[in-house]
Formats: structure tokens, C-alpha cells, sequence
């Protein structure tokens, strides 16, 4: 396959995972609302895991016991403290708010690419972040604007932002890694050694799977959240292993335009202004970012 062709692949597939990402956050809202939080991350992860099972195992690759290690760890940090600092967030901020605070990911991710897995610095794709930053800052403003609930908003949105810190530190990680092995095998290795920590503290809740207690949003959401799992992180990891690292964080900028549909559908959370002003500007960073000359298309892979 040629490089245009893979490169134009791993941009599909990381405007699929993103999406699927934006989507999720209304729903895993919405289930948390009847199961709770240790237990829905258990299942819907834990699920993912053995869902992408089969294709692991078919594209299973050697790895280094390194490899195995550093995986793990990065693992443990992303999906088991960054998914319980984002379920945390998200029972206390909209859901929109929450996916909007991830925008900071790609500003920060870009400076760490360059910084430890020593990418060549792109400025444009740098001042279409920063843009776009400029954008999520000014609806991340918007939670300190409200009255009564300040703290509760606050403390919300410092867990999203440990979670966006903790999702960064192992998609550092995984980069180097993915060079070695299958995006299937890595995503099964990673699903499931950060999810297992969990799984285990979740075994105290197993009585909230009971029909009166979970309901039907209850199932319905996991089972959801188990396929958009699986999907995503699949698709990312493909797209991670064939674009930069510092290039994949432009794709985080669709990810609240999913967030911001949905959510107003299934949990009438409307966007107002602030938040209009703040796509504006998100949308100008990533024509600048993306824009490119037929030249500098190429991905090296």
C-alpha cells in the first residue's frame, strides 16, 4: 500500500475515532446516571478488551519484554486513573464542558512529541493549535461563570484535566511501541491491563447490574459504550502509528462538534455563545493546521 494511501487511511481513522469519542461522552453521562461509575468503566472497557480480542490474536506480533512493561504502565496511567479522573469530571460538568477542556490535549501533546519522542517541529500545525486553543479557553472560562455550584464545576474540571494529562502521557508511550507491533494487539494490551485494577474494585457493585437498579439506559449505554470503545481506540491506534504524534491532536478538535449534537439531544444540554465563539476560532485552527501544500501531504511511515 502506497504512503498517500496509508496516510490518507490514518486520517480517516482518526476522524472515526475521534467522533465516536465525542459521541460517548452524552452517553457514558447518561449511564452513569443509574450504574455506578466503577463498574460502568469495568464492563464497557473490560468488554472492548475481549471484543478486540480475535484481531489481536490474528495479527499478534513478538514484542520485547520492555515493550510489555512500558505498555502496561502507560496503560494503568491513560485508562485507569484517566477514564476514573474523566467519569469523576463528567458527573460534575456538562457533558459538552467536558470534552471541550480535552482541547487543551493537542497544545500540550504537541510540545511532549517534540520534546521526548524528538519530532521535527511543524510551526503551522502549531499555530492552528494554538488558534484553536484560544477557543477552548474561552469556553472553559464558561463553568467559573455560574453561581451556586462553583465548587462542584471547579472540582469537575480538574479531574477532566487530569484525565487529559493522563491520556497524553500514554499516548506517548504507545507511539514508539506501535512501530513494533499490530494496532490490534496494542489496543487489547492496552484495554486490558488498565482496565483489570478496576475491574477488581468494581466487584463490590455487581449487585447495581440488577434490572431495577441499571435499567434499560443502563444496558443500552454499556452495551454502546463497549462497541464505541472498541472502535475508537482501534482506529486510533492505527492512526497513531502512522502519523506523527504531534499530528494526531488536531483530530481532537472534532471531537467536541460530536459532543455538542449529541448531548443536546440526549441530555438537552444546549450550547449558548460562548461556546459559539469558541468553535469559531476552533475551526480556524484546524483549516490553518490542515492546509498544506500537495508536498507536505506525505506522512513519513
Amino acid at each position: 500500500m502506497s504512503k498517500t494511501k496509508v496516510s490518507a487511511n490514518a486520517v480517516l481513522a482518526l476522524i472515526s475515532a475521534e467522533i465516536l469519542w465525542g459521541v460517548n461522552k452524552p452517553v457514558i453521562k447518561l449511564g452513569l446516571k443509574t450504574v455506578p461509575l466503577p463498574l460502568y468503566l469495568a464492563i464497557t472497557v473490560l468488554g472492548a478488551a475481549l471484543l478486540v480480542a480475535p484481531m489481536a490474536i490474528k495479527n499478534w506480533k513478538p514484542m520485547r519484554r520492555k515493550d510489555y512493561g512500558l505498555l502496561i504502565v502507560g496503560s494503568v496511567i491513560s485508562i485507569t486513573l484517566g477514564n476514573v479522573a474523566l467519569l469523576m469530571g463528567l458527573e460534575r460538568v456538562p457533558a459538552v464542558n467536558a470534552s471541550l477542556i480535552g482541547l487543551f490535549a493537542p497544545l500540550l501533546l504537541f510540545i511532549l512529541s517534540v520534546e521526548f519522542l524528538k519530532e521535527h517541529m511543524s510551526l503551522k500545525t502549531f499555530a492552528g493549535i494554538l488558534i484553536a486553543f484560544t477557543g477552548a479557553a474561552i469556553v472553559v472560562g464558561k463553568p467559573w461563570a455560574s453561581g451556586g455550584a462553583n465548587q462542584t464545576l471547579v472540582t469537575g474540571n480538574l479531574f477532566i484535566i487530569l484525565g487529559v494529562l493522563c491520556d497524553i502521557t500514554g499516548t506517548l508511550i504507545c507511539k514508539p511501541i506501535l512501530k513494533r507491533a499490530s494496532a490490534y494487539q496494542v489496543t487489547f494490551i492496552h484495554l486490558l491491563s488498565g482496565i483489570l485494577p478496576i475491574a477488581v474494585f468494581a466487584v463490590p457493585y455487581l449487585y447495581a447490574l440488577s434490572p431495577s437498579r441499571a435499567g434499560k439506559n443502563g444496558y443500552v449505554t454499556m452495551a454502546f459504550n463497549i462497541v464505541a470503545i472498541t472502535l475508537a481506540n482501534c482506529l486510533f491506534m492505527y492512526g497513531l502509528k502512522h502519523k506523527k504524534a504531534q499530528e494526531i491532536g488536531i483530530f481532537q478538535y472534532l471531537s467536541p462538534l460530536a459532543t455538542i449534537v449529541s448531548a443536546w439531544f440526549l441530555l438537552a444540554e444546549v450550547p449558548d455563545a460562548k461556546i459559539i465563539i469558541g468553535a469559531a476560532c476552533i475551526f480556524v485552527g484546524i483549516y490553518l493546521a490542515e492546509t498544506r501544500s500537495p508536498r507536505k501531504v506525505r506522512v513519513d511511515i
